[in-house]
């Protein structure tokens, strides 16, 4: 089983028709570009919890959205080998 990589978070308090998702590798266009969602990070800062979403096009990685102290209900990847 894959531990600890976030597959996907909901942002907001009106789960799940009242949130906003973010889906690893779903696909955002921006002034034409696409990018994708290729990592869901989480971490604590001054003991706020933290996510951060990041994108990725050919040309590599930008940090796109942190959230902090709002509710986030969180999917973890799982595997059933």
């Amino acid at each position: 089983m894959k531990e600890n990589i976030i597959r996907k978070i909901s942002v907001g308090s009106g789960y799940p028709d009242q949130c906003l998702h973010f889906l690893l590798g779903k696909t955002y266009k921006f002034s034409g570009k696409y990018f994708e969602v290729s990592e869901i990070r989480y971490y604590t800062e001054l003991g706020i919890k933290c996510y951060e979403v990041v994108l990725k096009d050919e040309f590599g990685k930008v940090h796109w959205k942190k959230i902090e102290g709002m509710p986030v209900v969180v999917e973890y990847m799982i595997d059933f080998d």
